[in-house]
């Protein structure tokens, strides 16, 4: 995306809103939470309690709390026992660009943003030399989330 960002404001052919939506453009992906017991220093009472004791979206192993005090994490736990994925909200969030759409209609009337959205499509197909292209993308631009890549020859 900063490829095709920094293509973009080469282009004599951009506008000053262009410009502006380019700088703001960026994708964004959910990511996993979950509790880290490696990375506890057990020592610190303080710690031990925020990141086990008061989170409330982890579910703590049995053996950690006895009447509402805390013993020292299971060693034989080797990993997480729940994965939330969270995402950032995104007012106005939209379908843009999507696969199963045979027709943008993109014109010069057309919003900036699926203006972009196209080219950038199209982008990746030419840098790739027809290898690949981006589709399905979701937001409220300049905020673009889940874009699918597709592989047209995976081999």
């Amino acid at each position: 995306m900063s490829l095709f960002c920094k293509d973009v404001m080469a282009s004599p052919e951009t506008t000053t809103e262009q410009e502006k939506l380019e700088g703001e453009l960026r994708i964004v992906n959910a990511f996993p939470v979950h509790d880290e017991y490696d990375n506890l220093d057990q020592s610190s009472e303080e710690v031990f309690n925020h990141q086990l004791g008061e989170n409330d979206m982890i579910n703590l192993p049995e053996d950690q709390i006895t009447q509402g005090e805390e013993k020292h994490h299971n060693e034989s736990n080797k990993g997480p026992q729940r994965v939330f994925f969270f995402q950032e909200m995104i007012k106005g969030y939209k379908s843009l660009l999507l696969p199963e759409t045979t027709d943008y209609h993109i014109s010069d009337s057309s919003s900036n943003p699926e203006k972009l959205l196209h080219a950038f499509q199209h982008w990746v197909y030419v840098k790739t030399s027809g290898q690949m292209t981006l589709t399905n993308f979701k937001g409220n631009p300049p905020l673009i989330t889940k874009p699918i890549v597709i592989d047209f020859n995976p081999e």
